[in-house]
């Protein structure tokens, strides 16, 4: 089912970007990294994904942390494990790397998930992130925000046009999958935001 499934919508170059700042402490953080676990699982293997898993902060500097690079054949899981929340989170900084490492794939269709229960921990987080945000979708890169437990409603949307909020973090895991399922399918992102209004 996982190889038929993930074999129509043609190649595809995925980043998944995780909030791991101080407000993903408990069970949040714990379920981030049982949904990048699924994840992987999930993607490893099939001949026409290439995905990356990236979490993000903010402290004294901007903050990848690198759990599965895009040239990377096997997902660590032991790095999936020492995932730690801690420190801020500086969305549109990361968002515009990951863009940055998506671009390269020419021939692929491109999809940007960025996960995070919070407003950007910088200045003009917002606007700057709204920008960013806009300049991945003038170069082709569907950029989908998930907000979870803890992030406003009002927020998401302003930054992201594609969003889609996640209230029960114990789905979180299941959720996540389906949404990304979805976007391989070709589903129409539009649906997915009609989806989660009319629930």
């Amino acid at each position: 089912k996982r190889e038929n499934t993930f074999s129509r919508g043609g190649k595809y170059a995925i980043e998944v970007l995780m909030d791991c700042s101080g407000s993903m402490g408990g069970d949040k953080i714990a379920q981030a990294r049982q949904s990048l676990a699924v994840l992987s699982y999930a993607f490893d293997g099939l001949p026409n994904i290439k995905f990356a898993l990236t979490g993000f902060t903010y402290g004294s500097d901007i903050n990848d942390i690198n759990i599965k690079k895009f040239n990377e054949r096997k997902t660590n899981f032991k790095r999936i494990n020492s995932l730690r929340a801690g420190g801020g989170n500086a969305d549109g900084y990361n968002i515009r790397g990951s863009a940055k490492r998506l671009l390269k794939f020419n021939d692929h269709k491109k999809l940007m998930i960025v996960i995070s229960d919070g407003r950007p921990a910088y200045g003009d987080g917002i606007e700057h992130t709204k920008n960013v945000v806009k300049k991945c979708n003038f170069n082709k890169i569907d950029v989908i925000g998930v907000g979870i437990e803890g992030c406003k409603e009002e927020v998401l949307k302003e930054i992201y046009p594609i969003n889609y909020l996640i209230e029960d973090i114990r789905t979180f895991d299941t959720d996540l999958a389906r949404l990304i399922v979805g976007c391989l399918n070709g589903v129409d992102k539009r649906k997915l935001l009609r989806d989660r209004i009319e629930k």
